[in-house]
């Protein structure tokens, strides 16, 4: 049900593109989170909907920017994303990063622009209904779920050991050094990757309902 309600947020933004889309406006200030992490943490980052930014920290700390724009003279979009904020939680190893607002009738009309700059860890795990998905060159172990949306992932050869990646309705690709790896078709309509040559010692796992996902790994 839930990678449904994702599939058809991405329907209707994709329905609005033709039409006269009021200019955006930026609500509030930029929200920004620092918070220092343990070498063995395990994060978790959780964000409904958005365009959503990895890179990595030069340091120990986990970093986050959000960015919240309304269409211009939505008074009721701007009211209520005002409140919008970050949330951590810790609980073991696990550091959870993740918003106060997590459906789809809170974030209506609205758009989120999020960046994270995470540290070296052991393990990275990201959970998205619906939007776009960009990590660049982290020196983490990652795992992705996400509904509905695209996933465009850049990494180190000499940190991935294997691949996986699976769409239910979509394509997968895969790249090493410039070479396309094969994948299979599931139903006609999804795609699987499932690669184990890599040099590293981490695994990129990525399991989205809808859309498309693209995986780079050079030296």
């Amino acid at each position: 049900m839930k990678y449904i309600i994702g599939i058809i947020i991405v329907l209707f933004t994709t329905s609005c593109s033709s039409v006269d889309i009021p200019q955006k406006e930026r609500v509030g200030t930029i929200k920004k989170i620092e918070l220092i992490i343990t070498h063995d943490a395990i994060i978790d980052l959780n964000v409904f909907a958005g365009d959503v930014h990895v890179e990595s920290s030069p340091d120990e700390q986990l970093r986050a920017e959000m960015t919240v724009e309304c269409p211009s003279r939505n008074d009721e979009c701007a009211e209520r994303m005002a409140g919008l904020d970050f949330v951590s939680l810790n609980e073991g190893k696990h550091l959870t990063l993740s918003t106060n607002r997590d459906s789809f009738l809170q974030h209506f009309n609205a758009a989120l622009r999020v960046k994270f700059y995470i540290p070296k860890s052991k393990q990275l795990n990201v959970k998205m209904d619906a939007g776009e998905l960009s990590v660049n060159n982290i020196d983490s172990c990652l795992n992705v779920e996400m509904s509905a949306g695209e996933i465009n992932i850049k990494m180190p050869n000499s940190m991935i050991a294997s691949v996986e990646l699976d769409t239910l309705v979509g394509e997968a690709s895969l790249n090493v050094n410039g070479r396309h790896q094969k994948e299979s078709r599931a139903w006609l309509v999804g795609e699987e990757v499932n690669w184990n040559q890599g040099i590293g010692s981490c695994q990129i796992k990525v399991d989205l309902q809808a859309g498309g996902i693209s995986v780079d790994i050079a030296d």
